[in-house]
């Protein structure tokens, strides 16, 4: 699993703000039956493959004539043409999942160089790209709370894409989101939309279903 922390976000264009601090965690963690990272203490190793609850120390990957950093390492960003990079070698993080379902992340970390890199994380976490599909279905009755999303709507014309989002200040995905595909007999137009189609309808709903480990389709996201 790989995690990444911007600490002072990005840009309206998806790029680093810069000055920043970029942490990467790769490693071997523990999630539940539905897919929730479980609390616990993440120690960094050398040993490869990564055993549970452990993330893989820092290095550097020669590639196409660069060296670049690979596994657990932070990027200091001062400009975009000025970065340090810090290989971590050893360390620890602390995971508290809090009641409201967003996460605390603590971690205290030595690079190769002997530097320290502490810090404190606490927001939500969307873990994609399940292994096992059925961890993500719901398992019983929900109503979305869709208060102050924002809607993209997208009509081709013959499928309209609607995607509701409320995103936080860092730009992490929040509360409850729909992605609705309508498939259209004519123009989009007011009406009764069903899975299935009686004839009585303005046109159908795109089922839900899982490519491998990804969904597709009208799918929902119930943020715990």
């Amino acid at each position: 699993m790989n995690i990444t922390i911007a600490e002072n976000g990005y840009t309206d264009e998806g790029w680093l703000n810069v000055p920043n601090n970029y942490l990467t965690f790769v490693g071997n963690v523990k999630l539940d039956e539905q897919g929730r990272i479980e609390p616990g203490t993440w120690t960094v190793s050398d040993a490869m493959p990564a055993t549970e609850n452990t993330l893989v120390a820092g290095n550097s990957v020669n590639f196409m004539g660069g060296s670049f950093p690979g596994y657990t390492h932070l990027l200091h960003c001062n400009t975009s043409d000025d970065i340090e990079v810090g290989l971590v070698k050893s360390g620890t993080v602390t995971v508290d999942r809090k009641s409201d379902g967003q996460y605390s992340f603590s971690y205290d970390f030595t690079t190769a160089t002997g530097n320290k890199i502490t810090g404190h994380y606490e927001g939500n976490i969307d873990v994609q790209n399940l292994p096992v599909a059925d961890n993500t279905l719901l398992t019983e009755d929900y109503t979305l709370d869709l208060s102050d999303a924002q809607i993209l709507f997208v009509n081709n014309g013959e499928h309209v894409h609607i995607d509701n989002f409320n995103e936080n200040s860092r730009y992490r995905m929040i509360n409850d989101r729909m992605n609705l595909i309508l498939n259209l007999k004519d123009d989009f137009k007011p009406g009764i939309y069903k899975v299935t189609d009686d004839g009585n309808c303005a046109g159908t709903i795109e089922p839900g279903y899982f490519d491998i480990d990804w969904a597709t389709g009208s799918i929902m996201f119930k943020f715990r």
